[in-house]
C-alpha cells in the first residue's frame, strides 16, 4: 500500500530501533513513520509539491523495502542494508512493479513502475540518505547509515541537442506560426485562440522560459528595460520565478 495507507506492526513502528537516538527529537516524531510524515510536510509547508511528490515516491520504496524485505525499521537500518538496497535497485522483482498505471488507492498499485537506470538508481539512494540526514540533525537519529554508502554512477555533463531545433527547424516553424490556421477566421473566439498559441510558442521560442514561467506570466507584470540609465521605449523585461523561488527578468 502507499505510503499514506501503510499499516505498520507494532514491533517495525522503530519506536525502539537500534539506532533510535534517545530523549525528544525536533520533529515531535514518536515513531518512524511519523518522522517521515514530519519530513515530507517540511516541503509541503515551503510550497514545494514536485519536490515533496519525488521525495515521497522514494522515501515510500525504500520504507517499504525495509519493511517487507528486511523486516526492520527505518530507525534500525545499517550500512550493509544500503548496499542492499542499492543491490535491489539494480533488478527490482515483478511483484514490486505496477503492471498497469492506476491510482494509489488501487489494489493494483506498486512503487515502482518499471526497472530504473544507473542515473535513477543514483538519485533514489541520494533522496533516502537525505532523509536519514535530515532525521539525524533533527534528534531522532543517531546518524545517517548511507553516508559511507559508494555510488557507481558517473554524471557525463554532456549537452543533449537530440532534442533540439535546427535554424531551418526554427524558420519553418515561424513561417507556419505566421500562417496559423484561425489567424484569420471571422469567428472571434478561434482568431484569439489562434493568436494566444501563437504568442506561447514564440515566448517558448524566443526567451528560453519554462512552460509554468509562461502560464504564471502577467502582462501587468512588464516593465521597461533600463540601459546606461536611460529607459528603453521599445524593450521590455518580463520579471518571472524560476526553479528555486529565483526571480529573473526575462528580455522580450
Amino acid at each position: 500500500a502507499p505510503l499514506e495507507l501503510l499499516d505498520v506492526p507494532a514491533h517495525l513502528d522503530g519506536s525502539r530501533g537500534m539506532y533510535r537516538a534517545t530523549g525528544p527529537n525536533y520533529l515531535g516524531a514518536k515513531d518512524d513513520y511519523d518522522a517521515i510524515r514530519l519530513w515530507l510536510a517540511s516541503f509541503l509547508n515551503a510550497g514545494k509539491h514536485r519536490t515533496f511528490d519525488a521525495y515521497r515516491r522514494e522515501i515510500e520504496r525504500f520504507y517499504m523495502w525495509c519493511l517487507l524485505e528486511n523486516n526492520v525499521p527505518l530507525s534500525g537500518v545499517s550500512l550493509a542494508h544500503g548496499i542492499a538496497y542499492q543491490g535491489f535497485l539494480k533488478a527490482i522483482p515483478e511483484r514490486f512493479i505496477s503492471k498497469a498505471r492506476v491510482t494509489r488507492e488501487d489494489p493494483r498499485w506498486r512503487p515502482w513502475r518499471g526497472q530504473l537506470n544507473e542515473a535513477s538508481q543514483a538519485y533514489a539512494l541520494a533522496i533516502v540518505s537525505q532523509c536519514f540526514t535530515a532525521l539525524w540533525k533533527n534528534g531522532y537519529l543517531t546518524g545517517n547509515p548511507l553516508t559511507s554508502l559508494k555510488s557507481v554512477y558517473t554524471k557525463t555533463r554532456v549537452m543533449d541537442t537530440s532534442r533540439a531545433l535546427s535554424t531551418a527547424d526554427l524558420l519553418w516553424l515561424r513561417e507556419s506560426l505566421n500562417d496559423l490556421p484561425g489567424l484569420e477566421s471571422k469567428d472571434p473566439t478561434r482568431a484569439a485562440l489562434a493568436r494566444r498559441t501563437r504568442l506561447i510558442l514564440h515566448l517558448l521560442l524566443t526567451t528560453g522560459m519554462r512552460r509554468d514561467e509562461v502560464a504564471s506570466g502577467r502582462f501587468s507584470r512588464l516593465e521597461k528595460a533600463v540601459v546606461r540609465g536611460v529607459e528603453q521605449s521599445d524593450e521590455w523585461l518580463l520579471p518571472v520565478i524560476g526553479k528555486g523561488k529565483k526571480e529573473r527578468k526575462v528580455p522580450l
